[in-house]
């Protein structure tokens, strides 16, 4: 074993400092396990690609004593989750389908915790925070991770500060590689991703806005827009207030969004142009695929490392933390001398049911019609004849999709799967 604590030699080095390499060192760190979370950024997160937090992460959330930091922090509590489907937001209202604010959810009598809503420009820097206090748990930020090498007694790790171009030298029992999706150690190790691979590219814009809301007349709420080519887009609320996120849901050929482009999708959204300021735009890949393997030898694979997931229903993140709440206890028991993690066993089933789930929950692009959303929405008081006329239309041109989920189920199904919400479960013994 390394003689943690003695320079540059740790118990495990974390490699990627997002939410579940945060989340493991928070976890090690308060079993007093000596760690290193090792980040090529400086840790500053620019684009919120998650909101929700499941009732299961919430759990850990209390164990870590941030639960209360993290319930509906920066949101809204009082901003209702109607499901509203519009032409554009100035446009024609084409179905309600109400939902409480948060302030009106109740906690499920099978847990002390409900979901929560807190951004992930929020929730990192309270999982950083309580890493950062915890005395065994250091940080190398601005540091890539360019090789590990393996032998019997740990893992060597080649490091290169990225500040001042100079290379260094680890030492750890183990590795935990959370560098997410484009996993270079994942790839150097030569563990394959078994799964349907790319089902779409997607794009997340966020925007600040005052006026958002006074804009039009359809109220607070989560909108989805649908236009001749089925549902294209959908505007989520941050803080229930003034931030905003625009993700387009229709497919997207360009791996990069200009501010140009982006402020043009929202005021196609809006139906009109309005005060608003981009604050980032970020293009990615909605996939379907599961890791061959989530070890080889001393370095375990957590996160969209070892699994990615579409993102609805707010599995990537929840299933990631349920990654690293199964691995880190037992990483602790075999480093104090029991017997090799079994992190394999009950993880990889999950996440591959999780994967399944989430590409039923997130319909291809185009798929859900004004007249499946219509079907599932209360019809509003408030429709026109010509937008009945036009949803119509629409769905005639997307009538062969119409069976694809919508929004409500979509939404139903989200909070119910057992293994992202109600932790993981086995069906057959190992």
């Amino acid at each position: 074993m390394t003689r943690a604590g003695d320079g540059n030699a740790f118990h495990v080095a974390i490699v990627g400092g997002g939410p579940v390499g945060l989340a493991t060192a928070i976890e090690l760190g308060l079993r007093g396990l000596n760690c290193v979370v090792i980040e090529q950024g400086d840790g500053r997160v620019g684009n919120a690609k998650f909101v929700d937090i499941n009732m299961r992460t919430m759990e850990f959330c209390r164990r870590w004593g941030v639960a209360e930091e993290v319930r509906d922090r920066g949101f809204n509590r009082d901003y209702p989750q109607d499901l509203i489907y519009v032409t554009t937001l100035t446009g024609y209202l084409l179905g309600r389908q109400p939902f409480p604010p948060f302030a009106r959810f109740r906690t499920p009598p099978t847990t002390p915790e409900r979901i929560a809503r807190c951004p992930q420009t929020i929730f990192d820097p309270i999982l950083r925070r309580t890493a950062e206090a915890l005395p065994s748990v250091r940080f190398r930020y601005e540091t890539r991770c360019e090789n590990v090498s393996q032998d019997g007694a740990g893992v060597t790790l080649q490091l290169a500060d990225l500040a001042n171009g100079r290379s260094e030298t680890l030492r750890a029992d183990y590795v935990a590689c959370c560098q997410g999706a484009s996993s270079t150690i994942r790839e150097a190790l030569g563990i394959a991703l078994d799964g349907a691979g790319t089902l779409s590219m997607n794009a997340n814009v966020v925007f600040r806005s005052e006026e958002f809301l006074r804009m039009h007349d359809k109220g607070p709420g989560f909108y989805t827009a649908i236009g001749p080519e089925g549902r294209w887009a959908s505007v989520l609320a941050i803080d229930g207030g003034t931030l905003w996120r625009l993700q387009l849901t229709k497919p997207f050929e360009s791996a990069t969004l200009s501010t140009v482009e982006a402020a043009a999708l929202i005021r196609r959204f809006m139906g009109q142009d309005f005060a608003f300021e981009v604050v980032s735009a970020l293009v990615w890949s909605r996939r379907e695929v599961v890791a061959s393997s989530y070890r080889r030898d001393r370095v375990f694979l957590l996160g969209d490392a070892a699994h990615q997931l579409s993102p609805t229903g707010g599995f990537g993140l929840n299933t990631g933390i349920g990654d690293v709440t199964n691995l880190s206890w037992k990483l602790a028991a075999a480093i104090e001398g029991g017997a090799a993690p079994s992190y394999w066993v009950p993880t990889k089933p999950s996440a591959a049911r999780s994967d399944c789930e989430t590409s039923a929950l997130q319909p291809a692009a185009g798929k859900t019609t004004k007249r499946s959303a219509a079907r599932r929405a209360r019809p509003s008081s408030r429709a026109d004849p010509r937008a009945i006329a036009y949803a119509r239309r629409c769905g005639r041109a997307c009538k062969r999709s119409s069976t694809a989920p919508t929004a409500a189920t979509t939404t139903d199904r989200g909070m119910k799967t057992p293994d992202c919400n109600s932790g993981i479960r086995t069906r057959t013994r190992p």
